[in-house]
């Protein structure tokens, strides 16, 4: 039904002339985000990296935090790494028809927040993306 290959096909699809971004599978370097973009105009010369998550289904009980268990330990490192120095990097997390865009010091936080702790942490959008506040919001 869904994955991180079909999520990133559709950001793709409805970002196309908002971005150039690059799929990277990155063995040398585990952890790296799954997405390099750069964003067009008016947003010249932002850069920045997007981590893909995909989850079928939310915790049963609202009270569950919300694990993710391929979301790597290396993964975590990039972020813990990068975002304190200004790096511009953000999880884009779909959970059955929940979009949620984390930036890098709340998708730390992935493990410890419920659904409505992650959509008070984030962007949230119901069955799609709104693709001109994905783009806004992308920039640092």
């Amino acid at each position: 039904m869904g994955s991180e290959s079909s999520l990133w096909k559709t950001v793709s699809k409805h970002m196309k002339g908002r971005w150039e971004a690059d799929r990277i599978e990155n063995s040398a370097a585990l952890g790296t985000p799954d997405v390099y973009y750069t964003l067009r105009e008016p947003y010249m010369n932002v850069m920045g990296w997007l981590e893909l998550k995909y989850v079928h289904e939310w915790p049963v009980r609202a009270c569950t935090p919300m694990k993710i268990p391929h979301f790597t330990p290396q993964q975590r490192l990039f972020i813990q790494r990068h975002f304190p120095y200004g790096c511009n990097v953000k999880l884009l997390l779909q959970v059955a028809r929940d979009y949620i865009l984390l930036e890098g010091d709340k998708a730390l936080l992935i493990d410890t927040l419920t659904k409505q702790g992650l959509f008070d942490a984030g962007y949230h959008w119901q069955g799609k993306i709104d693709y001109d506040t994905f783009s806004f919001i992308l920039q640092p």
